[in-house]
């Protein structure tokens, strides 16, 4: 069997924003992961997988036992006061028209698509990743996919149109899902894919906030989004054979980076894996993850279902 390269739309977005925090953390190399998370990130994942509960369960779903479940894995109790109002609103005003316009086909759907055109006969290369929510409009008989997010601030419409990750999934959706759903009797076999929607929940206190935005791309931008991705992902495989990248600073993405303690302490020096690990302060702030980043989304998930008895941190 063939070593395999796999590559998903975090990993591309990491390898574009600084090549030393990819190399740091790819799944395609030694990948570490900072054994504290930021608040922030803690949050957002929390809601997220709640959200994945919610539509699983459907009416089933009860939300103080979420709240009960969840609280233990948040850090204070502003963070608490946040999630409580977040999913408060979304059960109220939210959930219950989603699941009467939607039929729920698939949650955290994985997808690991063989890139033939990157391959050779010494590797395979697959794209990878996983869309949160895929759902079917009968009454357009439209399957969608559906995205969740959370922030302070909604998302600026030129970022929106530009991320790569809706293009990639709405390709997913048309390329293999659509084909896959119609063969299993999932829809009727003239369904056809709408898009992606942006479901983005603001982080707040005082009343609940949510916007939703529907991506739609045409053939001519598909094909082009294809050849930029794939340039792109060139040039990952061939990075992937150095020993060390490096940084590219800049002012926000630096303030929230997980190796910021490692530019902090190597500047531009080469610094590997294997350095971080042997070093007397940083070993103690990160280890190898044994989780793909993936699967590691996934038992984030059961832990709701399991009434919050795992935990992989």
């Amino acid at each position: 069997m063939k070593p395999e390269v796999k590559f998903s739309i975090s990993e591309v977005k990491s390898f574009l924003a600084c090549e030393r925090q990819w190399s740091l953390s790819s799944r395609n190399r030694t990948p570490l992961r900072a054994l504290e998370t930021s608040t922030a990130l803690k949050l957002g994942t929390i809601f997220h997988e709640s959200l994945a509960y919610a539509y699983n369960r459907k009416e089933e779903a009860n939300l103080e036992q979420i709240l009960m479940t969840c609280a233990p894995h948040l850090q204070n109790d502003k963070d608490f006061a946040i999630l409580s109002k977040m999913l408060t609103g979304y059960f109220q005003d939210v959930l219950p028209t989603d699941l009467e316009k939607w039929e729920i086909l698939e949650i955290e759907y994985c997808f690991n698509h063989p890139l033939v055109t990157l391959s050779t006969k010494q590797l395979d290369v697959y794209i990878t990743g996983a869309i949160d929510l895929i759902v079917y409009e009968a009454e357009t008989n439209t399957i969608w996919g559906i995205e969740h997010k959370t922030a302070k601030a909604y998302r600026e419409s030129t970022f929106a149109q530009m991320d790569a990750q809706p293009r990639l999934y709405a390709e997913m959706l048309t390329t293999l899902y659509l084909k896959d759903a119609i063969s299993r009797n999932r829809v009727p076999s003239d369904a056809k894919v709408g898009g992606i929607i942006i479901n983005e929940v603001k982080k707040l206190s005082t009343k609940f906030d949510y916007k939703r935005t529907v991506m739609q791309y045409d053939n001519d931008s598909r094909l082009h989004f294809n050849a930029n991705l794939t340039a792109i992902l060139e040039r990952m495989l061939n990075t992937l054979e150095q020993d060390f990248c490096a940084p590219t600073t800049h002012h926000a993405s630096c303030s929230y980076c997980s190796f910021k303690n490692v530019c902090l302490e190597f500047t531009y020096k080469p610094v590997t894996v294997d350095t971080i690990l042997h070093h007397e302060t940083l070993s103690e702030q990160f280890k190898v993850r044994t989780v793909d980043y993936i699967q590691e989304h996934l038992l984030s998930f059961n832990v709701l279902e399991d009434g919050g008895n795992n935990d992989n941190n």
